[in-house]
């Protein structure tokens, strides 16, 4: 699960209430939170404002959304924020703003990076993440994708699944979150699907930046998954995960995520372990050690046959593995100010713009570790 919301003000709480929305949504990511065995344990304000903020999830980023950005001036960096229905008008559900960047001033690998929000989070709150691949030379961007629903204890994988005792219910929702469907009481349509979004995007910048490369990450309409670096946090992680386990991609980049496991069924999804389509060379992936559900993501990174074992990577970042354990306190404390007993900062500190910890000049720290997942 995820650390951010879908409500006013997105990329910057410039409220006292969205500050405390942005808090809900981080005191409530962990896989280890809403993997307990009672709901109860969650106060029912905190799913009362959830569901509110669920009902946002078709409403265009507001004036105030898209003039909001952590990141400093660069006179190199190209935005473009587009609303997913204006890439397709049949795209209806899921519709802030995807991020898309790329950094003139630094030579183009070749390369597209598409990073995936986690549960009840949007890619306005992940622009440091995607602004670090634009400066490795990707094409970037920060997809808005199906991630959550109108039932706040219904959204993320782990708690659809929660009950099923077989092992490939969570397979089953990151497909049809991918590619349309329906499955476990989860719907999508085609159209709103992420495989589909990405690639009716990539056509729209073609079309209107013709000059800019994005037509190459298209062959007959359908992605180019060869050339695309997947990324993501929480769900988002798992996303990419799933998809690197179908698809051949160029890289994966998993920030703690995915968990998927199965507590009535005692086992991991059986699709962790299933045979993989991009080779473990590509794999990497980021975990707080302080996060509720730290111990769970590493298993799963051993289950998806990443490379290494943990290593620190504060303030260097090592060679010998594949896997990186970050430990800083997250920016703002760890405790959210609307309900403190469950917040789980450090489980958003490891990629959003709101808790991830920054230096003097106000440049992410995880900079470098951040940059070693995503790659050259």
């Amino acid at each position: 699960m995820p650390c951010h919301t879908r409500g006013a003000n997105a990329g910057r709480p410039s409220s006292t209430r969205a500050r405390g929305l942005m808090a809900i949504a981080c005191a409530l990511l962990a896989a280890g939170l809403l993997s307990t065995p009672s709901h109860a344990q969650v106060p029912q304000s905190a799913w009362d404002l959830l569901a509110r903020l669920a009902t946002d999830q078709d409403t265009p980023s507001t004036p105030a959304e898209r003039a909001s950005s952590p990141l400093p001036a660069d006179a190199s960096r190209v935005v473009y924020l587009v609303r997913p229905s204006d890439t397709d008008a049949r795209i209806d559900h899921f519709l802030k703003d995807h991020y898309v960047m790329y950094d003139r001033a630094v030579p183009q690998n070749g390369k597209l990076f598409v990073f995936l929000p986690g549960t009840w989070g949007w890619p306005a709150v992940y622009q440091f993440v995607v602004a670090e691949a634009a400066r490795a030379g990707y094409k970037a961007i920060g997809l808005e994708y199906p991630d959550d629903e109108a039932d706040p204890k219904a959204s993320a994988v782990e708690q659809i699944c929660a009950g099923n005792t077989g092992l490939d219910c969570a397979a089953q929702v990151r497909s049809v979150r991918i590619w349309g469907g329906t499955a476990d009481g989860v719907t999508v349509s085609p159209a709103n699907g992420l495989e589909h979004r990405i690639a009716r995007l990539l056509a729209y910048l073609a079309a209107a930046h013709p000059s800019e490369g994005w037509g190459t990450f298209l062959a007959a309409g359908r992605v180019h998954w060869s050339l695309v670096a997947v990324g993501g946090h929480s769900q988002g992680a798992g996303m990419a995960a799933f998809l690197a386990k179908r698809l051949a991609v160029a890289r994966v980049a998993l920030w703690s995520g995915p968990t998927d496991y199965m507590p009535a069924a005692h086992g991991f999804a059986s699709w962790l372990r299933a045979a993989s389509a991009t080779s473990p060379d590509r794999w990497y992936a980021l975990v707080h050690r302080d996060e509720a559900g730290s111990r769970v993501f590493l298993a799963a990174y051993g289950a998806l046959g990443i490379p290494g074992t943990p290593a620190v990577a504060d303030a260097s970042v090592p060679r010998d593995t594949h896997q990186f354990m970050v430990t800083l306190p997250p920016r703002g404390g760890t405790e959210g100010p609307v309900m403190p007993a469950i917040a789980s900062a450090d489980h958003g500190s490891v990629a959003t713009d709101l808790r991830t910890p920054l230096d003097a000049l106000g440049r992410p720290v995880y900079a470098a570790v951040w940059r070693a997942l995503i790659g050259p």
